[in-house]
Parts: C-alpha cells; structure tokens; sequence
C-alpha cells in the first residue's frame, strides 16, 4: 500500500509497505508485492551492512520509506532511503468467511425470477449500468 508524504519538484515522498519477495544484487533493486497483489520494483542502496538488512527481510512484509517517480510509457519507480520490517496483517480477520457454512444455506434456484431484486431503485440501476458498461 503506498501512502504519499508530500511533493518535491518531480518525484513524490512516499511510503510502501508490502512482501518483499525478490532481490537483485547486481541491480541493487528489489521487489514488493503490496496488500492489492500489485508488484512494485524498487531500488535500494545495498552497500556496506545494508545488504544484511535486505537478506533478513526476504519474504516478510516490510515498509519502504523514500521517493517515487514516474516516466511516461514506463511502470512507477521507487527508490528507498529507508527499509524496515512491518506489522503483519491481521489474516484472521479477513478470512472469516465459512465457505461450508454459506453452502449448506443455498437453496436451489427454481427460476430466474428467483434471482430478482425488487428494492433496486432508479438511482441503483443508473449506478450498476454505469459500473458495468464504462
């Protein structure tokens, strides 16, 4: 998830916090997945014992403190000046649902007009076609 600071002249001050799950030494990048399953490709200073720091937070989530940039026909960069591990997500409490439980609750449907919403107002309708059709 990516959470803008503030702006400088071209580049944006920014934060990223996702799983970290590939490191080029040779490119000095690295790569994070974020919360949504977008990959973002982020370069990283790994000189001196920074190369430590990446090594232990290799598949965990992390947080990427630094500056992000853009260029037209080219997917956004970023590089870090700061990396450090971040706070797990709660899995527990998305993931809930009960898949089993929902299925035992299904009726079988007799016809399409079981499938009828009748409260779906003129407003509601104009939004969905719009959702559906743009």
């Amino acid at each position: 998830m990516r959470c803008p600071i503030e702006h400088t002249d071209s580049q944006v001050v920014d934060s990223l916090s996702g799983y970290l799950y590939e490191v080029s030494v040779k490119n000095g990048s690295l790569r994070v997945q974020d919360d949504l399953g977008r990959s973002h490709y982020v370069d990283f200073d790994m000189s001196g014992n920074r190369f430590d720091l990446v090594r232990d937070l290799i598949g965990q989530r992390v947080v990427v403190h630094g500056t992000i940039w853009s260029e037209p026909g080219h997917q956004d960069r970023f590089r870090a000046l700061n990396l450090s591990p971040a706070q797990s997500l709660p899995q527990d409490q998305f993931f809930e649902f009960d898949v089993q439980v929902v299925l035992r609750q299904i009726r079988p449907i007799q016809s399409v007009s079981d499938l009828r919403i009748d409260d779906f107002d003129e407003k509601e309708a104009e939004l969905f076609w719009n959702a559906i059709t743009k």
